[in-house]
C-alpha cells in the first residue's frame, strides 16, 4: 500500500494508469515529471491538488476510477479567476447534474468502487477578482458524496461561506445522517453555531475521537462539558481554535478538565483570542489530576503563574517587598513543578508553550528548573517556549 500525491495538469496520465485497474488486477504504472513511479493497484491514500481551469467532470473521473483498495482521499481545489474565466454558477451547474441521481441511489457507483474509503477531505478556496466565493453548494455536492460512504470515520471539510453554512444547520444533520460511523472530524474554518454543535455530539451514536473546531465563549459553558462527558473515553485529538479579538474566555479550569477527563487523549491544542488568556493559570492545571498519559502534543497559553489572594492583601497593607519576594518564590516552585508534571508524560513529543509577557520575568528566573527537567526529556522532538 502507498499513497500519491497529484498536481494537475498531470490528472491525465494519472487516468490512463487507473482505468486498466476496473477490471483487471494485474499492476500498472505511471510516471511523473519527477520519476515517480505509481503503483495504482495497491493505492491506499490520494491527493489530488487542483489547479487552474479543471472541470469537475475530470475530478469525478478521477475519483471514480481510483482503486478498491483507496481508503483515504484528499482533494484540494484552488482557483484564481478572472472576469471571463470559470465561474461559480458554471460550477454549480455541472455539480447539480453530476450529482443529481446520487439524491435517489442508496448504492451509487462512489460507494461499490470505494468500498475501503474511511478517510475524506475536502479543501477548497477560490476567488472571483479577488473577492472569495463558494464553488460548492452543501445540497448539491456534499450532502449526495457524504451519502455515498456510511462508513467514513474521518472527514475534513474547509471553509464554507457563511451563507451557506449558516452555524450548521443543514451540515450538523447531514453528518448525523450520512455518516453514523464518523468518528473523527474537522471543521476546518467553519464556526459551528453552540447549538448545532450540541446537537452533533449528542446525536452522533458513538463518542468522538478526534475533533477540531472554532469556538466562542457560549462553548466553554455548554459544548465542552457534554463533550467531555460523551467523548471523554474516546477522545484522542482535541484543537480549539477561539474567535474574536476581545479578552479570552479560556479559564485554565476548562483545560484542567480535559486534562482530566480524556484517558486517551494524544494531541491537545487550545488556542485563545488575539490577546492574552488572561485566565490561564499554573495553579489550577497542577491542582488536576492528568490522566492521559499517552499525551504526545502538548500547546496551550499560560497567563497566570500564582494567584494569591494573600499577597494582593499584604500589599495593601504596604508589605509591598514582602510580597513581591513571595509570590515570586511561589512561581519559581509553580513553574518548577509544571516543568516536572510535564517530564512525567513518557509518550510527550511535541511541546509548545505561549507565556503572556506578564510571566517573562518569573520564567526567566526558572532557568535551572528548565535545564534540569525539560531539557533532560529524552522522548521531547520539538519544543517552542515564547512569549505572546
Amino acid at each position: 500500500m502507498f499513497g500519491a500525491v497529484i498536481s494537475f495538469p498531470l490528472h491525465q496520465l494519472l487516468l490512463k494508469a487507473l482505468q486498466p485497474h476496473r477490471s483487471s488486477s494485474s499492476t500498472a504504472t505511471t510516471t511523473t515529471t519527477s520519476t515517480t513511479t505509481v503503483s495504482a493497484s495497491k493505492l491506499y491514500s490520494l491527493k489530488l491538488k487542483l489547479r487552474g481551469n479543471m472541470t469537475f467532470a475530470d475530478i469525478c473521473s478521477m475519483i471514480e476510477n481510483c482503486p478498491p483498495s483507496l481508503q483515504e482521499l484528499t482533494v484540494q481545489c484552488l482557483f484564481w479567476t478572472k472576469l471571463g474565466n470559470i465561474s461559480s454558477a458554471a460550477w454549480s451547474y455541472d455539480l447539480e447534474k453530476r450529482f443529481a441521481w446520487m439524491k435517489s441511489n442508496d448504492n451509487t457507483s462512489f460507494q461499490r468502487q470505494l468500498p475501503a474509503l474511511r478517510c475524506l477531505a475536502l479543501n477548497w478556496y477560490s476567488a472571483f477578482d479577488g473577492k472569495e466565493i463558494n464553488l460548492v453548494d452543501l445540497e448539491k455536492f456534499l450532502f449526495p458524496l457524504l451519502a455515498c460512504f456510511p462508513t467514513l470515520q474521518d472527514l475534513t471539510i474547509s471553509k464554507i461561506t457563511s451563507r451557506l453554512l449558516d452555524g450548521g444547520s443543514t451540515l450538523i444533520p447531514a453528518l448525523v445522517t450520512y455518516c453514523p460511523a464518523l468518528t473523527t472530524i474537522n471543521f476546518g474554518e467553519n464556526l459551528i453555531s453552540e447549538e448545532h454543535m450540541f446537537r452533533f455530539i449528542m446525536d452522533m451514536p458513538q463518542g468522538l475521537q478526534g475533533l477540531t473546531t472554532r469556538i466562542t465563549p457560549s462553548y466553554l459553558n455548554r459544548v465542552l462539558p457534554v463533550l467531555l462527558k460523551r467523548s471523554g473515553p474516546t477522545l484522542q485529538h482535541l484543537h480549539l481554535a477561539e474567535l474574536g479579538l476581545d479578552q479570552s474566555h479560556i479559564r485554565s479550569t476548562y483545560i484542567a478538565d480535559i486534562l482530566a477527563c480524556c484517558p486517551r487523549l494524544k494531541t491537545l491544542v487550545v488556542l485563545p483570542k488575539a490577546q492574552p488568556a488572561f485566565k490561564i493559570g499554573l495553579r489550577d492545571l497542577l491542582s488536576a489530576q492528568w490522566v492521559c498519559t499517552g499525551l504526545e502534543t502538548l500547546s496551550i497559553s499560560i497567563n497566570e503563574v500564582t494567584i494569591a489572594p494573600e499577597h494582593e492583601l499584604k500589599a495593601q497593607q504596604g508589605l509591598l517587598k514582602a510580597a513581591v519576594a513571595e509570590q515570586e518564590g511561589e512561581g519559581i516552585s509553580k513553574i518548577s513543578e509544571f516543568y516536572r508534571r510535564l517530564k512525567t508524560l513518557p509518550c510527550l513529543t511535541v511541546l509548545d508553550l505561549r507565556w503572556s509577557p506578564a510571566c517573562q520575568e518569573t520564567v526567566s528566573v526558572c532557568k535551572k528548573a528548565f535545564s534540569d527537567e525539560l531539557l533532560t526529556t529524552g522522548h521531547l522532538k520539538w519544543m517552542g517556549l515564547r512569549l505572546s
